[in-house]
């Protein structure tokens, strides 16, 4: 309903269920999400299928991300067993098809970390990972219980660099 209501202009409102939010912008959620499905549903249509694709797609990058963080870190049988196994884990299965934000948040962090895992923290690294952390936040708030650990890490390497003057 959000969704769709982006696509047609009319902002964040909850059509489903005016009654509950009085006809006023859903803000307990973080936009992009919603703005993502938007555009999808702009260019397939509304249907179950196009409403569970960005899902999908997300599913499928977070598979990709974990296995190129793995990559110089874990052994190729150990990484290519962890990533089996989150592919055809009963929940993540369900996230993917599911019309929730929450793969994508996690796939907006997971890239945030990257550059972490791959020794990569320069202040450009810095920076991207700066960007899709609040991402993962501006698509839903409940991923900041895991964002929390990297924005004091991205803190702890400037002042570590010397690019913050306290």
């Amino acid at each position: 309903s959000i969704s769709r209501s982006v696509k047609e202009g009319k902002g964040l409102i909850l059509e489903a269920a005016p009654f509950y939010t009085g006809d006023k912008p859903v803000l307990i959620y973080g936009p992009i999400y919603f703005y993502l499905q938007a555009g999808v549903i702009w260019l397939l249509g509304l249907s179950e299928w196009s409403f569970r694709l960005l899902n999908l797609l997300a599913a499928a990058g977070i598979v990709i991300a974990v296995n190129q963080m793995l990559k110089d870190k874990v052994q190729q049988p150990i990484r290519a067993s962890i990533v089996l196994l989150l592919a055809f884990d009963t929940i993540f299965l369900q996230n993917a098809h599911s019309g929730r934000m929450d793969l994508l948040a996690l796939l907006f962090l997971f890239i945030a970390y990257f550059p972490i895992f791959k020794n990569k923290t320069t202040i450009a690294g810095i920076l991207r990972s700066s960007v899709f952390l609040l991402a993962a936040i501006l698509t839903t708030p409940r991923i900041i219980v895991f964002s929390l650990p990297l924005a004091l890490w991205l803190l702890y390497l400037l002042i570590k660099e010397n690019k913050v003057i306290s």
